[in-house]
């Protein structure tokens, strides 16, 4: 298919969409001539594969194989990062970010706050409205020591990303990583929580990487939260205005 032409790329889509219907979300990603197979359990990889390639074969079309990787844990495609966690942020994509030098007081937090906004659009303020809730802590906890805010960004870090949200009803924590965070405090003692763990390292671990495969299903609860909440927000206000 010459790719020259206006809506080959759209048309292309739609094709491989169709010849891999039953993979695509399962154990394939495609965009365009972008391939991704993709397994949870290492025995499972080369069935995959084979799936894959037969379907290939079914339909006439051909790979190069210059610009194919097998069994790797994580790569980029798409521009994100794939790994056994998930997908993350591209270090080469975030490194402007990254690079920013540290602010050395709450003017230039929210200086580079903006910044950010308007690199990243899409966010749709979000880090505005994050830095501000983290900003507004800092406050509460310096009192007179206007100039030790470092120090206590810790403390106040912490209580964010472990303190639920009211649009959510659910910590930034649990919503990341499928799971309330544990206190330093906690580790060492012989709470509910640490008696209940597996002493399997094994399971363990399968048992996290199950516990990020339902992650998904939460995403979906805290964005109807946030859109009842918004609607919510919407209706008083209005009903304060007409009044």
């Amino acid at each position: 298919m010459p790719f020259g032409l206006k809506n080959a790329g759209a048309t292309y889509q739609r094709l491989v969409n169709k010849m891999f219907a039953e993979q695509l979300g399962r154990t394939m990603e495609v965009y365009i001539d972008d391939m991704l197979v993709k397994s949870q359990r290492a025995s499972d990889h080369i069935t995959h594969l084979r799936q894959c390639f037969d379907t290939l074969n079914k339909y006439g079309m051909k790979l190069n194989p210059a610009k194919c990787t097998f069994v790797v844990k994580s790569g980029e495609f798409l521009g994100y990062l794939v790994t056994r966690r998930g997908i993350e942020a591209n270090p080469k994509q975030i490194k402007a970010t990254i690079d920013l030098p540290l602010p050395r007081n709450a003017r230039e937090v929210a200086n580079q706050v903006e910044e950010i906004n308007a690199r990243y659009p899409q966010g749709n303020g979000q880090a505005e409205a994050t830095i501000k809730t983290i900003l507004d802590g800092l406050k509460k906890r310096l009192d007179a020591k206007k100039g030790a805010w470092a120090d206590e960004l810790d403390g106040v870090l912490w209580s964010y990303r472990t303190t639920p949200r009211q649009a959510t009803n659910q910590t930034p924590f649990s919503l990341a990583y499928g799971m309330e965070a544990m206190a330093p405090a906690q580790v060492g003692s012989t709470s509910l929580r640490r008696t209940m763990l597996v002493q399997d390292t094994a399971l363990k671990n399968q048992m996290l990487l199950d516990r990020l495969d339902e992650l998904e299903e939460e995403h979906y609860k805290a964005l109807m939260r946030i859109h009842n909440y918004q609607l919510a927000a919407a209706k008083y206000y209005n009903k304060k205005v007409h009044n």
